[in-house]
């Protein structure tokens, strides 16, 4: 699909949009703060050929997004042991079920598509403040080194990836190391207190999810 200009070329094509490739006309909408449903009107009047993809206005709000946030990053981390065989807690870890935000002592909903076998799309729904959030996330495997990526593809922390590798302790055991690579968007300039602040937070709470996975998983194995 292409998006066209005010010729008879097309300005912008799908695939330039996907790559983060704003036109103009976008950006300045953008900055004059348009309502999302004025630009989606204008991107089909200017001749967007077939019909819009279901996608358009959610995509269309992550750009606002873009062009209106600063995006500031955060790095965070934990370990959590299991009392689970190092395969053992790989394969129950990476094994997505769309019940798994209850696992975790959370409200949420999760849809989930099986791309290859090392690629996995989530589509996740939580409530912060009683209200929605969703994320789309790609979830690549490496199973020979027991590790996994999760990279965010939309929502309010767009491009954040987490990175989780699980090592052997004893014949037994095993540890998940976690890393939080998270991007946080704000239309203010924020302080190193403020960072440190975010940082502290998720980690605490990521951690309290993965102690919760912890309890489920030694469950299950009878631990």
């Amino acid at each position: 699909m292409k998006w066209l200009g005010q010729g008879s070329e097309p300005a912008t094509t799908l695939e330039d949009l996907l790559a983060g490739k704003i036109p103009d006309g976008f950006r300045e909408a953008g900055n004059r703060g348009s309502d999302l449903d004025g630009m989606t009107d204008r991107i089909v009047q200017s001749g967007w050929r077939g019909r819009p993809p279901n996608f358009l206005p959610r995509f269309i709000g992550d750009i606002q997004t873009r062009l209106r946030m600063l995006p500031y990053s955060l790095r965070f981390g934990f370990t959590q042991r299991f009392s689970v065989p190092a395969e053992d807690a790989y394969r129950w870890c990476t094994d997505y079920h769309p019940d798994d935000w209850a696992l975790m002592g959370k409200r949420g909903k999760r849809k989930i598509r099986k791309i290859s076998d090392d690629t996995i799309i989530l589509e996740d729904v939580t409530y912060r403040d009683g209200k929605p959030v969703v994320k789309s996330k790609v979830v690549r495997l490496d199973p020979v080194r027991l590790s996994w990526t999760n990279t965010h593809l939309t929502g309010p922390t767009k491009f954040s990836q987490f990175l989780y590798r699980i090592t052997p302790e004893g014949n037994t055991g095993s540890k998940l190391e976690f890393t939080g690579l998270q991007v946080e968007y704000s239309k203010t300039k924020v302080t190193a207190d403020w960072i440190a602040s975010l940082e502290r937070k998720y980690r605490d709470e990521d951690s309290e999810s993965w102690r919760n996975l912890a309890r489920a998983m030694e469950k299950e194995f009878g631990r």
